[in-house]
């Protein structure tokens, strides 16, 4: 969705995930899919507990 636009959905992570699963999209948390091809890196840290991931991504224009 480029066109940052919101939207209201009535279907679950777990439907979502089922749905996304062979277009590469990856469920890393109970509250979280992503795209993974478009993690461009990733870095765990211990500053936080119990620990914090930061994902960066590819975005294109």
């Amino acid at each position: 969705m480029d066109n940052k636009k919101h939207y209201l959905v009535c279907k679950t992570l777990r439907e979502y995930q089922e749905l996304l699963e062979n277009h590469n999209f990856v469920r890393t948390h109970q509250s979280h899919l992503i795209n993974f091809p478009k993690i461009s890196a990733y870095v765990k840290t211990v500053d936080t507990l119990p620990w914090t991931m930061v994902v960066r991504f590819q975005y294109q224009d």
